[in-house]
């Protein structure tokens, strides 16, 4: 997966060594959707103007799979994503479609990680697991 590198002002926290850098409470659920689908839903408590999170989706398995976040970012494709707070609490969706063959199982994983000293705490990876099978519409899905 190819790293991408965005060019942003670091807040005065991280120049200086992380003294005084914030904490920001995040919540990373997943959950099944209908046959191929799935979403991940991330909720940052207050998230200053200026900060930064990335989010990070990989697959194991077989297959693939899509990702589309209902978000601003920077980041394509499947990402990673970063996102830069505004002012208010960040409460994101990521619709994921997996790609699978007959019999077909692939994992889709999330973590959330601060950028520029910003230290998360909370739930902050999830995971959606889909199983074709057979060759029909039939998906088994489990998260964690």
């Amino acid at each position: 997966m190819p790293a991408i590198a965005v060019a942003v002002s670091a807040p005065a926290y991280a120049a200086s060594g992380g003294s005084g850098a914030p904490t920001r409470p995040v919540v990373v659920s997943a959950a099944c959707g209908s046959r191929n689908t799935g979403t991940f839903r991330i909720d940052v408590g207050t998230f200053a103007a200026g900060e930064q999170i990335q989010i990070t989706l990989t697959h194991t398995g077989s297959g693939s799979f899509s990702a589309t976040p209902q978000f601003t970012h920077t980041g394509s494709g499947n990402g990673p994503y970063v996102i830069t707070g505004t002012g208010a609490d960040f409460d994101g969706i990521i619709d994921v479609a997996f790609s699978l063959g007959q019999n077909g199982t692939g994992t889709v994983s999330i973590v959330v990680a601060g950028q520029n000293g910003l230290t998360l705490t909370g739930d902050l990876t999830s995971a959606i697991t889909k199983r074709r099978d057979g060759n029909s519409n039939n998906y088994m899905c489990s998260t964690a």
